[in-house]
């Protein structure tokens, strides 16, 4: 008799064993790792690690993107006591110029590079400006 009762339980918990995965199976459909899935999945998994290990920008482009914001004036004693004003914008490619009571809008290519105007292009340096005019002698005007 003990032995035919270890048959039923088993036979129970057999049934009952197989009644869960039913159970388990409908709430957790078996998932299966699909081509499409694992292709999207790793480069997204991938840059994800990565994303972590890159470095940040440097502080001199934070720098630089400030620069290229605010504008800085300067003023120079030019020759027959004329005054050259001049506002530099852009990161110092963009300059606005009022020379001889005219206002001229010039651009450089670069930071450091000639400004270039209507009949007018400028040279700045640390500690003067360099002038010239067409119709007109070149001027050095020094940095106040």
């Amino acid at each position: 008799m003990p032995a035919a009762t270890n048959n039923g339980r088993a036979a129970d918990l057999g049934d009952r064993t197989e009644q869960f995965k039913k159970d388990f199976a409908m709430f957790a459909p078996e998932r299966k790792l699909s081509l499409s899935r694992a292709v999207f999945g790793v480069p997204v998994f991938a840059l994800f690690l990565l994303g972590g290990c890159s470095q940040g920008p440097e502080e001199e482009t934070y720098r630089d993107i400030n620069r290229k914001s605010e504008v800085v004036r300067r003023i120079y004693a030019c020759p027959d006591d004329l005054r050259l004003s001049a506002e530099f914008s852009d990161g110092g490619t963009r300059a606005r110029i009022l020379y001889r009571d005219r206002a001229h809008e010039m651009s450089a290519p670069a930071p450091q590079l000639t400004f270039v105007g209507d009949n007018i292009n400028v040279l700045f340096n640390e500690d003067w400006a360099s002038i010239e005019e067409v119709g007109q002698p070149a001027r050095r005007c020094r940095r106040l």
